[in-house]
């Protein structure tokens, strides 16, 4: 079976134990309701009063290795499955589509700590996506989607969009377990860019770029004479 037929079928079981959860939380609720009306037959109901029963560790301990029982069934389920996508996933290629799909979003809000630099560094982590897209043979372009209200220092922040031509399971495919863009490469851009690698992956080891022989504008200043440079070092999550 495929990367796409698994992941198809990894969603479909996902909201089958969301359904299965919610159905049992509200089980719950209606138990902790109709114990309550029994207990305060004036009083008016809320969920946040439940935990007033005299009997609520008793109702509580009835739901409780349900509750537990289905997570397990699920984590279970969910790790035979990714294995499964992960091992599709090492010998396919990405699937690609005919139009570019929005298959990404960063947002600009996410950055704020960041200042009026806000918008450059959400942009940039949506381009270290699209790189990768790219860096796996698929298109890729960042657009803006969406334009929030300014602050009043009228500083908007805006939200980027992924663009690429596949699907979501490719997606899923390229963003989970296929090999990331080469560490030197990653930093370079972006420096390129304008922008400090570190606040995307602080763990970055202090020199690694003299080592990589890279300069802090996106330029070399010599060969890569680091050994193993990715190893041991986090892959950067935008």
């Amino acid at each position: 079976m495929g990367f796409t037929e698994l992941h198809d079928q990894y969603r479909a079981l996902y909201a089958e134990f969301r359904a299965d959860r919610e159905a049992m939380q509200e089980a719950f609720g209606e138990a902790l309701r109709k114990a309550f009306k029994v207990a305060f037959p004036r009083r008016e109901w809320d969920m946040s009063k439940a935990c007033e029963l005299p009997n609520y560790d008793e109702i509580r301990g009835e739901w409780q290795p349900k509750a537990d029982a289905l997570v397990e069934r699920w984590d279970a389920a969910s790790k035979e499955m990714k294995a499964r996508m992960a091992e599709a996933a090492a010998t396919e290629p990405v699937p690609t589509t005919d139009e570019m799909v929005l298959v990404d979003q960063v947002w600009g809000s996410s950055y704020h700590t960041q200042g009026f630099g806000a918008n450059t560094y959400a942009e940039n982590a949506a381009r270290h996506l699209a790189d990768k897209a790219v860096h796996h043979g698929l298109k890729a372009e960042v657009r803006v989607i969406r334009t929030g209200k300014g602050d009043r220092w009228g500083y908007q922040t805006q939200d980027y969009g992924v663009f690429a031509n596949t699907t979501e399971a490719g997606w899923r495919m390229l963003k989970e377990h296929k090999p990331e863009v080469p560490l030197r490469d990653w930093i370079r851009a972006c420096w390129g860019r304008g922008v400090n690698p570190r606040v995307y992956n602080p763990y970055l080891p202090h020199g690694i770029e003299e080592k990589l022989g890279l300069d802090r504008f996106g330029g070399e200043t010599g060969p890569d004479t680091a050994a193993a440079p990715d190893e041991g070092i986090p892959a950067p999550r935008p």
